[in-house]
């Protein structure tokens, strides 16, 4: 009996260490875990190391609002930093490819008839990157089972992807993985005459679910905007009708939210009676850039999202915060948010300005 009972307690212990190796090869085996534990360099480390070898972009700094007016607010694109990188790079790149792994509906779309753009922006993205970053991004071999196929390896992260049509499945999701902006694709729809949002991988969302708006027009894409489709929806359509390769261009854009979080797609709340201090609010603000693909003929909307607490911008740019904010029409403040950070914002920016000109009381100012 005895004897029994130690073969059966032998044969279940060698059962639960054989399937908790398989499990655990299986698990090293997965993205999430090659995500999670891949060696990386700490970000101090990362900003020396770019630093020394890239001038690194810097976002210019919040101007104060000349006109009231609603508008696209273009720029000729500085096409040298199209694609860029900072000390945030690996942190960042670590939560792209969490989301691409437990949010992945929620981040990434490809509807059918986007495959070809697809593959030409991440053709651009590996170009731009190889040629702009060499030290960080270089093109090379992949070994697979079909033989060797062409790849780009990322150097910050030990990272390699197979590249082209013939050797890449998910094009759009490796160029947002490589990349710290997020991609859209754009094609008109030869019958309405409207742009359509046909992919996306947008990891850093402000306000709004992919899942909403993918397939759908630049009109319904901004119809929660107020004043949107009656005074800027026509010329989108005639600027993007009439954007060429050869005539990129870029703007910003401005929000304020109560969390650092990235991932934010769904409009802000908070419950009733909840304070909110200053030290709470981000200022959140996008580099967008707009380029027509030569081959496809599709509009690229990229985005670039950075964020600052509220308490760490100084008395300049703090005017010129209040000048941007104060500057958009009441809805446009009311669709944004105004009721749950204006007040915070104001006070922040009134009682560090008033110090700045010797009108301050000395109060806590956070």
């Amino acid at each position: 009996m005895i004897l029994t009972v130690g073969l059966v307690l032998f044969i279940a212990f060698g059962f639960i260490f054989i399937i908790q190796g398989w499990l655990s090869g299986f698990w090293r085996s997965t993205l999430l875990f090659r995500t999670f534990n891949t060696p990386r360099e700490s970000a101090p480390d990362t900003e020396i190391k770019l630093s020394q070898t890239v001038n690194l972009y810097k976002f210019p700094p919040l101007r104060e609002r000349t006109s009231t007016k609603m508008a696209m607010g273009l720029k000729r694109l500085d096409s040298s930093n199209w694609l860029t990188l900072d000390s945030a790079y690996l942190p960042e790149h670590f939560l792209r490819c969490n989301l691409l792994c437990t949010h992945r509906p929620q981040v990434i779309q490809c509807l059918p008839g986007s495959e070809s753009a697809c593959h030409e922006v991440l053709s651009l993205v590996t170009s731009f990157l190889s040629s702009r970053f060499p030290q960080h991004f270089t093109l090379t071999n992949l070994t697979l089972s079909s033989g060797e196929v062409p790849a780009i390896h990322n150097h910050l992260t030990q990272e390699t992807f197979p590249v082209g049509q013939q050797n890449c499945p998910n094009p759009l999701e490796i160029a947002a993985k490589l990349s710290m902006e997020d991609f859209n694709i754009l094609l008109k729809n030869q019958e309405t005459g409207e742009y359509e949002l046909k992919a996306s991988a947008t990891l850093f969302p402000a306000g709004w679910k992919l899942q909403e708006r993918i397939g759908t027009s630049m009109a319904n894409l901004h119809k929660p905007v107020p004043g949107w489709k009656a005074k800027l929806g026509g010329s989108v359509n005639r600027y993007f009708d009439h954007l060429s390769p050869k005539t990129s261009m870029e703007r910003t854009n401005l929000f304020i939210q109560t969390t650092p979080d990235l991932f934010q797609d769904a409009p802000e709340k908070i419950t009733e009676g909840e304070i909110i201090m200053p030290k709470r609010l981000m200022v959140r603000r996008e580099r967008q850039t707009f380029m027509r693909l030569a081959n496809t003929g599709a509009v690229l909307f990229t985005v670039r999202t950075y964020m600052t607490p509220l308490v760490e911008l100084g008395v300049e740019e703090l005017k010129a915060l209040k000048s941007q904010v104060m500057g958009w029409e009441e809805e446009i403040r009311v669709y944004k948010g105004w009721g749950i950070w204006g007040e915070p914002l104001l006070r922040r920016c009134d009682e560090v300005i008033g110090v700045e000109d010797g009108r301050g009381e000395g109060r806590d100012l956070k």
